[in-house]
């Protein structure tokens, strides 16, 4: 369940944020298993600190908290995370982290062509979050990389969308780019059992995020801003 008044204040004191005045919960969102709560919290010293609570139910620790738990040791860009914890009574992950939507922009919003000194920044940040777990074994392997078995399966997961999205795509792409994901197909089953004994001894491999597009990077809207 979330957290009440009474937690929030003990949290946020307890990090160093100054003398609070108020706390309002301002819009919820219900996300398939998660409710994503929007708080903002007013201070003494007239500062407005926004947040977002999310609440995933799950008979196991959800991977968010899990991820945010491990990336909270390493020098990355990623939001403040004030409460990160699984209830094992209630079956549910609770994760308070900064909201960042009022400071910083969608990429996805961005203006083409983009200057080449924000383009430097925004590769910078991608590398040194995708190098922080460089042959880490402090993460479990995720499913499909748990065997040979698994990593075909999800290879032959590719291929089906693949097919998929060839039937009915509306980018006009043809062969000449067809073929190339073809042969990286290939090129997974080809190499699939060394791909799988490298990986399960964490050699050369690193903590991947899944879905790094436009609309999951943010920029600061100002200067003063991370």
């Amino acid at each position: 369940m979330p957290l009440n008044d009474d937690q929030l204040l003990e949290l946020l004191r307890g990090q160093g944020i100054p003398e609070i005045l108020e706390i309002k919960r301002k819009k919820q969102e219900i996300r398939n298993r998660a409710a994503l709560n929007k708080i903002e919290v007013y201070t003494k010293d007239n500062k407005v600190l926004s947040l977002l609570e999310k609440i995933t139910k799950s008979d196991h620790i959800p991977f968010e908290n899990t991820i945010y738990n491990h990336y909270s040791t390493k020098d990355v860009s990623i939001p403040r995370v004030f409460f990160n914890k699984y209830d094992t009574v209630g079956q549910e992950g609770i994760l308070l982290m900064e909201d960042l939507t009022p400071t910083h922009n969608n990429l996805a919003d961005w203006e083409v062509p983009i200057e080449s000194d924000k383009l430097a920044n925004i590769i910078d940040v991608i590398a040194q979050f995708h190098s922080a777990s460089w042959e880490t074994s402090e993460l479990a392997h995720p499913e499909h990389l748990k065997s040979i078995e698994h990593y075909l399966k999800h290879i032959s997961y590719l291929e089906r969308d693949y097919l998929d999205f060839r039937k009915h795509q509306t980018y006009n792409l043809g062969e000449e780019q067809f073929s190339i994901y073809e042969k990286c197909l290939l090129s997974l089953r080809e190499n699939a059992q060394k791909h799988i004994s490298r990986i399960s001894r964490y050699q050369n491999t690193t903590c991947i995020h899944g879905d790094l597009n436009v609309g999951n990077l943010l920029y600061p809207m100002f200067s003063s801003s991370r």
